[in-house]
């Protein structure tokens, strides 16, 4: 489990003791967040005696955040701690989108964000959320050029419950203090409603530029940012295996 917070352009992570939530004081030392894109759609896999859908579900796939439809949604499984082994653990770690907008639009400034509910499990709400951007398009996730636009509630918090009162239910308008355009935003869910949520999930997301949505015909990649401790040990794996291929090369 772990804990984040914002500082420039990175989230840094702090690890927490076991069993303690989102919030709480960081007990190890924090490092800077690397995204991943979420693994592309895919039909639904199966895992010993666990079935579960590999990233997000082909019908609900992150363009689905931009389509002005609040019939459709964006599910992503990929933040889950044990994500892929099987991903149907606890979501503990960020997930987002990365958005670029048409021509027309990156030449309009954000001055508001705001998120609609999915159809079901509020569980799944994001309730904080980080938005950068990159003053030049790009599909890197990593890029170096993502500074820090806004952070803050998604104005999700309201709606608790599976009934139609609280599900496809859009939340008030986040205003952002911005008069700079950027190329690409990266957008980051840094908090989930819970508990026991095992993906995260919205109809729609809106960068707002007055009553303008710029999202509007862009495109939306799904990326993930598991716990840096886990992306360290997969890395090392990864250079073990690669030293150990050179010497019986």
């Amino acid at each position: 489990m772990v804990s984040t917070s914002v500082r420039g352009n990175r989230i840094m992570y702090g690890v927490l003791a076991a069993g303690i939530g989102f919030g709480a004081a960081a007990t190890a030392s924090a490092g800077p967040l690397r995204y991943f894109v979420s693994p592309a759609p895919q039909a639904t896999q199966s895992f010993g005696t666990t079935t579960a859908t590999v990233g997000s579900p082909n019908a609900e796939q992150a363009p689905n955040a931009l389509d002005g439809n609040a019939a459709t949604k964006y599910l992503n499984f990929a933040g889950a701690a044990n994500f892929p082994d099987p991903p149907t653990g606890t979501l503990e770690n960020p997930t987002g989108a990365l958005i670029t907008p048409t021509a027309a639009n990156q030449a309009l400034a954000v001055n508001g964000i705001r998120f609609t509910t999915a159809n079901d499990a509020p569980e799944r709400d994001p309730l904080t959320y980080l938005l950068q951007g990159s003053p030049v398009a790009t599909t890197d996730p990593n890029a170096p050029t993502f500074v820090t636009i806004s952070s803050g509630p998604t104005g999700l918090q309201p709606f608790t419950t599976n009934t139609p009162a609280d599900r496809l239910q859009t939340g008030a308008v986040q205003p952002i203090t911005n008069v700079v355009p950027y190329g690409t935003y990266r957008l980051t869910f840094t908090s989930y409603r819970g508990p026991n949520q095992n993906s995260m999930q919205v109809s729609e997301i809106s960068l707002l530029n007055g009553a303008t949505n710029i999202g509007t015909g862009g495109t939306a990649i799904p990326i993930h940012a598991p716990e840096p401790a886990s992306a360290g040990l997969l890395a090392l794996g990864g250079l073990g295996l690669l030293a150990r291929r050179r010497r019986t090369a």
